[in-house]
């Protein structure tokens, strides 16, 4: 059967963006054009992932109340994501429309059962580990994280990977060999690809070009001595053993108490975290609203000091208004007693100049 896909996986800081690169001169397509994540200080080679496939990720683990740093040891309900598988085969089908397929994001660790049911298992997974030590003290440097936290999900990501992979044929390699012996390790997985049906290309001189592109220079092995008798380290590096004694498909163990409380504690930091985050997000609205208030009062109260100021104008100018009005007032009042006046007496005019005239003496009567 022909496989058009193959799964790098692997806890993060366990180099499997180097794999993923030396892979990709085999003929395998980790990233698209148009869709891959930038490199950064952390992987400056970059890390063969696309956004798209994070997000997915992302969501599939939201459906566990999961994030990357923030899982516990609970098996993963594959039936949650149920809804989602139809999505997943649609994103396969179309990455595989540019040829063979590769999906390498560390989150896939804890989510094999969903892709397994998605893909019903057409597809290789090639597993590579390295020292839960130096895994922790990576993620302490990058992350913050305490150590124990680091090896604690160290532990989490390998219980969740060993069941995801039970009864699948995987090739399991150490980073430091990948780093150390480049080409024999990628000539070992080449092989291992064309017998598990993924059609590479695993001509000797794409090995080569595939060998040269690890850079030895990235495996930084420094944490402190105290580390190594750390009771997670010595726990976490016994079930690294397993993954190269034991067949990929038969690996089953059991974590320890201190495992899991230090992963309940992680959840509940990551709570509180994000409690506090949401708080912050809360009294920054509220210092928003109180600002955006504040503006709205003082233009309100700058709109109210004009309104003032204008009213005032107003009552001023009505005030004069009606004092020219009174004023006018009392001369159409002077005027109209005089013109009543003036009339008065050019009506009476004639009566008051016949009177005289008509009037005889009594003595002339007489």
């Amino acid at each position: 059967m022909t496989l058009n896909s193959i799964f790098v996986l692997g806890m993060h800081r366990s180099g499997t963006s180097a794999l993923a690169g030396a892979i990709s001169y085999l003929g395998v397509n980790f990233v698209s054009p148009n869709d891959e994540l930038p490199a950064t200080i952390s992987n400056p080679n970059g890390y063969f992932e696309r956004p798209l496939i994070l997000n997915f990720s992302d969501l599939m683990l939201s459906t566990q109340e999961w994030t990357w740093s923030n899982v516990n040891l609970l098996p993963f309900d594959v039936e949650k994501t149920s809804s989602h598988v139809y999505e997943a085969r649609q994103i396969i089908d179309e990455l595989s429309t540019a040829g063979l397929v590769g999906l390498k994001d560390p989150r896939i660790c804890l989510l094999m059962p969903f892709w397994r049911r998605a893909l019903l298992d057409r597809f290789a997974t090639i597993v590579i580990t390295r020292d839960p030590a130096e895994v922790a003290w990576s993620l302490h440097v990058r992350d913050g994280f305490p150590v124990a936290t680091g090896l604690a999900l160290w532990i989490a990501y390998s219980a969740h990977l060993a069941n995801g992979i039970q009864g699948l044929s995987s090739h399991v390699l150490r980073y430091e060999d990948l780093i150390n012996h480049p080409t024999a390790e990628l000539t070992t997985i080449a092989e291992f690809l064309l017998e598990s049906g993924v059609p590479i290309s695993n001509h000797e001189s794409n090995v080569e070009v595939a060998a040269k592109s690890i850079d030895p220079t990235l495996c930084r092995p420094t944490f402190p001595d105290w580390l190594e008798t750390h009771p997670l380290t010595i726990e976490a590096r016994s079930i690294r053993e397993l993954f190269h004694q034991t067949s990929a498909g038969d690996i089953s163990f059991n974590p320890s108490e201190l495992c899991r409380e230090i992963l309940s504690f992680q959840k509940t930091a990551q709570n509180l975290l994000e409690t506090n985050h949401q708080l912050d997000l809360a009294r920054a609205e509220i210092h928003n609203q109180r600002d955006s208030f504040q503006l709205e009062l003082t233009q309100a109260s700058n709109d109210y000091v004009k309104a003032v100021v204008t009213l005032e104008e107003l009552i001023e100018k009505l005030d004069t208004e009606k004092s020219d009005l009174e004023q006018k007032s009392a001369r159409l009042n002077q005027i109209e007693q005089s013109f009543s006046w003036k009339l008065g007496l050019f009506l009476t005019w004639p009566i008051r100049k016949l009177r005289p005239s008509n009037r005889v003496p009594s003595r002339s009567r007489q």
